[in-house]
């Protein structure tokens, strides 16, 4: 299935996993840590407290919530949150199985009013955040120029202003839109794996509680 092909590419480690169910245990269930993993889950609450823990700007959080929730329901479940956070992390590849998962939450995170295209706004949205993660400029013209100029390389007919999944895929496997790796990544890792700061944050909030605890 998924969750098993994207943790076999990044090798996943039974003690990563075993990490990041605490950290989903601690916000998911933070009065009873006894109750098995798959009995609990994350509301809109739990799950925006626990990603702006790991760093996540709470502007997007609704967004995250809504691609993380893989079988549609009102709650995030662990297998959820563990491929979510998986795709998210910042050592995974944007090729294989993890890659073509990346583009599904990409797509659907800037389809901001899911009608399954992204539309002129939605597009400068993600420009501005690709150029943001490279470093180059966010003013209002230079991200107007360069979505214009990315845009016209996606849709050369130049007879609409939107494009799909599968012109998006296109576009980003044959290079024309190029970037897309640095969204949707994971400041701080849920699976214990980036810097030291991720790994003795969440030993803090073990020490005082009973467990392990863009993103812009």
């Amino acid at each position: 299935d998924l969750l098993r092909a994207v943790a076999s590419q990044i090798q996943l480690t039974e003690s990563e996993r075993i990490y990041c169910a605490k950290l989903f245990q601690k916000y998911a269930d933070p009065l009873n840590y006894s109750r098995s993993i798959n009995s609990i889950f994350l509301n809109k609450t739990t799950f925006s407290e626990l990603m702006v823990s790991l760093g996540v700007n709470p502007k997007y959080i609704i967004q995250y919530f809504n691609v993380f929730r893989f079988q549609h329901t009102e709650q995030i479940i662990f297998s959820e949150f563990l491929l979510g956070v998986m795709l998210m992390d910042e050592t995974t590849p944007h090729d294989g199985p993890a890659g073509q998962l990346r583009l599904q939450y990409i797509f659907k995170i800037y389809d901001l009013n899911d009608d399954q295209q992204i539309g002129s706004d939605e597009f400068i949205h993600m420009i501005r955040h690709i150029r943001r993660a490279c470093g180059e400029k966010t003013d209002e013209q230079s991200v107007f120029e360069a979505a214009k100029s990315k845009a016209a390389l996606m849709l050369p007919e130049g007879t609409r202003n939107s494009f799909n999944f599968n012109e998006f895929v296109n576009a980003v496997l044959n290079k024309r839109l190029r970037g897309t790796s640095k969204l949707f990544r994971l400041p701080i890792s849920a699976l214990g794996r980036s810097s030291s700061s991720s790994s003795s944050s969440i030993s803090r909030s073990s020490s005082s509680s009973s467990s392990f605890p863009s993103s812009s």
